[in-house]
């Protein structure tokens, strides 16, 4: 794993503010206090040392890095996130696919009469899930990512986009957000939250 220098003075200054001894976060981040003098003393120590010791402070892991050392740590995240969208929208299913790791946890928001929605496990239930949504769906026009959070395991985007219904030619506007979790470069989670309710009635109009 990839050693990291954090800001140590960012560190030490965070735990004298909440009253905490170098034991007590070490303690809480599970670590000895010869890594939490380390980390803050600017030696290098692994990104998940630090990911612990962030999460102990209660700080994002973005506030105790440089951030041009953030910026290469999530980069690469956003990356295969736009490039798996990418991959929907073209409804290129095998790209979809190599991008998500083999016990990928995939939940779409919906009722039972959605045929997609619900939770799917594992590469071959999420290729069915796109399957069915993509057979259902065509983009009139490319969706909109009006907003991104990226760190260095997660993604979200909030999103709009306007689709048709292949069967019966409705269209609707659809407002989503959609959060990743990332883990080694690949997907390893995605949650899709939107209201369901437009699509079903768009799917069932005559």
């Amino acid at each position: 794993m990839k050693s990291l220098a954090a800001l140590g003075n960012r560190i030490a200054n965070v735990r004298e503010s909440r009253n905490m001894t170098q034991e007590k976060l070490a303690s809480l981040a599970g670590y000895s206090e010869r890594t939490i003098r380390k980390a803050e003393t600017s030696k290098p120590v692994s990104l998940q040392t630090l990911c612990d010791i962030a999460t102990a402070l209660e700080i994002e892991l973005g506030e105790i890095l440089p951030p041009s050392v953030y910026q290469e740590i999530v980069e690469p995240n956003r990356a295969v996130v736009e490039a798996t969208l990418n991959a929907i929208v073209s409804k290129d299913i095998d790209g979809i696919i190599r991008r998500i790791t083999d016990d990928i946890v995939f939940w779409y928001s919906g009722p039972a009469e959605l045929p997609y929605a619900g939770t799917h496990k594992g590469k071959a239930e999420v290729r069915k899930s796109f399957e069915i949504s993509l057979g259902i769906y065509e983009w009139i026009e490319e969706p909109i990512y009006d907003a991104w959070i990226v760190t260095y395991d997660h993604v979200v985007v909030h999103g709009h986009d306007k689709v048709r219904v292949i069967a019966n030619g409705v269209t609707f506007m659809s407002q989503w957000s959609v959060f990743f979790q990332i883990r080694n470069g690949l997907i390893c989670q995605i949650r899709h939250y939107a209201d369901q309710t437009v699509p079903l009635k768009a799917i069932n109009s005559d």
